[in-house]
């Protein structure tokens, strides 16, 4: 197993949205292990991908057939998330200006980012009265896997209510899980 060398971070970013969905995960692993130096330009991806969120479940499911459409947004989030922590407050601050599709990768990357940032669990809260229901979905899978707060539990149970049967149905499992 040899040392995998780190190349220079521009050039890692271009390959983000590589037609080839392992090539572009590759790049934004590589771009996680230059850490807290990476997120800015991470966040400044993210942004450069946004717009409305794909409501085509084949993005997923397609074998990468429609999945160039998010595929920037997406591995600039799982970059953020192997960041660790060091991603949270771009991730917060992000949430504020960012359009649906960035929004709804915001709140994954904070749900899946270990620990519990007070600072994050506020963004998931809020996340889960977005206008998105992506962002909405997201939001309330992701409480699901942070330390129960009184402020995230009533999210949770509001969610219950939501219009979006997906809504719903995350908000109950992430009940269960906390």
């Amino acid at each position: 197993y040899g040392v995998i060398a780190i190349t220079p971070a521009e050039p890692l970013i271009d390959r983000l949205g590589d037609v080839s969905e392992p090539a572009g995960l590759r790049a934004a692993y590589q771009l996680a292990a230059h850490g807290a130096a990476a997120v800015p330009a991470l966040i400044a991806a993210m942004q450069g991908n946004d717009g409305e969120s794909v409501d085509d479940a084949r993005v997923f499911i397609d074998e990468g057939q429609h999945s160039e459409v998010e595929m920037v947004a997406r591995n600039a989030a799982h970059a953020l998330v192997a960041t660790g922590e060091a991603a949270v407050p771009a991730l917060v601050d992000c949430l504020k200006s960012a359009g649906p599709r960035v929004r709804k990768y915001c709140v994954f990357a904070l749900g899946e980012i270990a620990g519990d940032d007070p600072a994050a669990s506020a963004a998931l809260v809020q996340g889960c009265g977005d206008a998105d229901v992506y962002v909405r979905i997201n939001a309330v899978e992701a409480l699901g896997l942070k330390q129960a707060t009184p402020e995230g539990v009533a999210a949770l149970v509001k969610a219950l209510s939501d219009s979006d049967d997906e809504v719903r149905f995350n908000a109950a499992l992430a009940l269960a899980r906390v």
